[in-house]
């Protein structure tokens, strides 16, 4: 269960930025404002991305719904600290 909400939780936090992101957009009518918040809807979209492949793969490809592991010291297990903000 706890799989398939952390892919979720990655998605929902991704639609939260594009929103904000969006409504940013359409308040600000200038150019400038809106190639850097297409910039930042970009970004977004890659950190989602990125994210949610770290989360989806985990450390043992073999099963990834198995929680990370402490032992785990592979790169994957770093970037998915720095993604989810977790110690």
């Amino acid at each position: 269960m706890m799989y398939a909400s952390n892919l979720l939780y990655i998605v929902a936090l991704f639609l939260s930025r594009a929103s904000v992101i969006s409504l940013e957009q359409r308040l600000s009518p200038e150019r400038t404002h809106t190639v850097v918040t297409k910039g930042l809807l970009a970004l977004a979209g890659t950190m989602m991305l990125a994210s949610f492949l770290m989360i989806a793969l985990g450390c043992n490809v073999a099963q990834p719904w198995l929680q990370v592991e402490k032992g785990c010291s592979t790169f994957v297990s770093r970037a998915y600290d720095c993604t989810t903000y977790t110690h």
